[in-house]
């Protein structure tokens, strides 16, 4: 049975509660982050109240706002979605729209925001915006070479915005994707927080090439070991030509499913996967189902992987945007968006994604 937008929106909240709640059991040993964390509950059944208000009126909110705060970075790392965009540094939002559009995010009753890149850690525009944001959950994923004392200064000042640093692995797998030195100078920056009593997280891009080390009870453990209290699991999509050999199969699909079904009580971290079990949402959760996506120059697009929009925050609110053609025949259409291969839907039919784009209003394409 096709499951309703109302349907959804409860199940993101109750999944969302569940998360919540389990890293509130994990902080008991950082004091300052749980006192943040405890209001966050009451945040999001709040949030979700003014998302049921915004359907009922016709406009579907996501609970999760992501955002590529900028295409710079200090890496050059292979398969890199964000390096195949070609958006120039000077395209960026400015300070005054960022603010805006964090604002009127939370006020339709959007609950996280997860800051990208390029490296988010070079935008400072998004980071003080967020922090200035108290009520909304931030996260921001970082290759982690740039967290210095001083950021580490941030954050702990911040305790609503969560670090997660990306690896591939351990040490050979990271740098071979990301380059020499950068698996360190990450452990170096995980040191750094850890000194600060911040807890923080890891995201894992998972391919056929480091499925097995990165799903290691070694891996994780050490990394436990070193205060990481979440794991997010990312199935790697194929954007960049002559990386399909990376592609998890369908077999190795339903062994993450599996691995993090087996952790939902560990007493020591949380697991995340990415896009995880969508059929319990009855296909993509992107389009603004369940979340969407922000590019740097202010395009709202339907996920980080399908970058293909037909508005711009620069022309208009969001809660307008959110009601783009595009948008809205994704979210009316998502059960063509079931079956795929890679960890993006959207971007492995692209053919069925074309043919609804070419019912909407002259879009503009990431690709």
């Amino acid at each position: 049975m096709r499951k309703s937008e109302r349907d959804v929106l409860d199940l993101l909240l109750a999944n969302t509660h569940m998360t919540v709640s389990a890293s509130l059991r994990l902080l008991a040993q950082y004091p300052e982050s749980a006192a943040v964390f405890r209001r966050f509950p009451a945040l999001l059944k709040k949030a979700g109240k003014r998302r049921r208000k915004a359907l009922e009126e016709g406009v579907t909110v996501p609970q999760i706002l992501i955002v590529s705060t900028t295409q710079r970075c200090n890496l050059t790392c292979r398969g890199c979605y964000s390096a195949g965009r070609g958006l120039a540094p000077e395209s960026e939002l400015s300070e005054e729209k960022v603010q805006g559009i964090l604002a009127e995010a939370k006020d339709l009753g959007v609950s996280m925001v997860l800051l990208a890149g390029g490296e988010p850690l070079l935008s400072r525009t998004w980071l003080e915006a967020l922090g200035a944001e108290p009520d909304l959950l931030g996260m921001v994923f970082t290759n982690g070479t740039l967290l210095t004392d001083e950021m580490a200064d941030w954050f702990a000042a911040h305790r609503h915005i969560v670090p997660l640093i990306s690896l591939e692995g351990e040490r050979d797998k990271t740098d071979a994707r990301r380059g020499a030195g950068v698996y360190d100078q990450a452990r170096a920056g995980m040191k750094k927080l850890l000194a600060n009593r911040l807890p923080y997280g890891v995201s894992v891009t998972l391919t056929r090439e480091n499925l097995d080390e990165a799903l290691a009870d070694r891996f994780s453990e050490d990394l436990i070991q070193q205060g990481c209290r979440l794991f997010v699991y990312v199935e790697y999509v194929a954007v960049e030509e002559g990386t399909r050999d990376l592609l998890l199969s369908a077999a190795q699909i339903e062994r993450i499913v599996e691995f993090i079904e087996a952790r939902l009580d560990c007493p020591d971290a949380v697991y995340v996967a990415f896009p995880g079990d969508e059929s319990l949402f009855d296909g993509c959760l992107a389009a603004g189902r369940g979340f969407v996506y922000l590019q740097e120059n202010g395009d709202l697009a339907p996920c980080p992987f399908a970058p293909f929009s037909d508005v711009s925050l620069k022309d208009t609110d969001l809660r307008k945007a959110l009601a783009s053609p595009l948008l809205r025949a994704i979210r009316e259409n998502h059960e063509l968006f079931k079956e795929g291969e890679g960890g993006c839907t959207l971007w492995s039919n692209r053919d069925r994604l074309e043919d609804l784009i070419g019912l909407t209003s002259g879009p503009t394409f990431g690709f």
